[in-house]
């Protein structure tokens, strides 16, 4: 197996995959976010705000086209840093996870409350006050008709009413420009938190994407080129 379909393969079982297009009728944008398999049947609504206090269900993860852990990975591979909203949450049945075990997608409707870095050479443009449609698997686990939320192991799960930071890559998905959803940070009073560290200042935040990206500059993103294109060329400079 060639690199290209080892990675490929490790992008269908981790990675989660963000179309962004505009909206005519409202000028917003609509995102869809691929993880798992989508069901024909129409989604299911969920009420806002009553899963957040309930015990996360913790699913296996694949492993992702890039590392994203960092604001080096993110000024390397990112092309977007926004700060969100949930503002509504819907599931959407997918497919059986084994005997009376159901797992289920979600889609969110986020807005965007901040841009808070772009890569200089970003192809997919985001604004403050566009409304994303995110879809995140899994979003739901049901054990003998008992539901309750679920993540992928080590993800953050967005709940509705809350706010995250979410870091972006544009990317080639069936011909389409799409954007990767790479991670998701907790964002607390201005600051982006990472894992084991101390919440980081929006503007330390921005400062710190604008230096580094610059610096990886060679690496940035191109109109019509896939991730794991990019990928590749990157290597290849090295």
């Amino acid at each position: 197996m060639s690199q290209v379909e080892r990675m490929l393969t490790q992008a269908k079982t981790g990675a989660l995959a963000v179309a962004l297009f505009a909206l005519a009728a409202c000028g917003g944008a609509s995102v869809s976010e691929t993880g798992g398999e989508d069901s024909s049947d129409a989604p299911a609504a969920v009420s806002s705000g009553e899963n957040a206090a309930e015990t996360t269900a913790v699913r296996e993860a694949g492993t992702p086209i890039v590392p994203a852990a960092s604001l080096g990975d993110i000024a390397r591979w990112g092309s977007s840093v926004l700060a969100v909203s949930v503002v509504g949450e819907e599931a959407r049945n997918t497919s059986s996870a084994g005997p009376g075990e159901v797992e289920l997608g979600r889609d969110l409707t986020v807005r965007v409350e901040q841009v808070v870095w772009q890569h200089p050479q970003a192809v997919t443009r985001v604004s403050a006050g566009d409304q994303l449609s995110i879809y995140t698997f899994p979003g739901f686990v049901e054990v003998d008709g008992q539901r309750s939320p679920a993540a992928p192991e080590g993800a953050i799960r967005m709940n509705v009413g809350e706010e995250y930071v979410v870091a972006m890559a544009d990317d080639v998905t069936d011909g389409a420009q799409v954007l990767i959803l790479l991670n998701t940070f907790s964002w607390e009073s201005g600051s982006m938190k990472f894992p084991n560290s101390a919440p980081v200042p929006e503007e330390q935040v921005a400062a710190d994407l604008e230096r580094l990206s610059t610096e990886e500059a060679g690496s940035g993103p191109r109109v019509g080129e896939s991730l794991i294109q990019r990928v590749e060329r990157v290597g290849q400079r090295e």
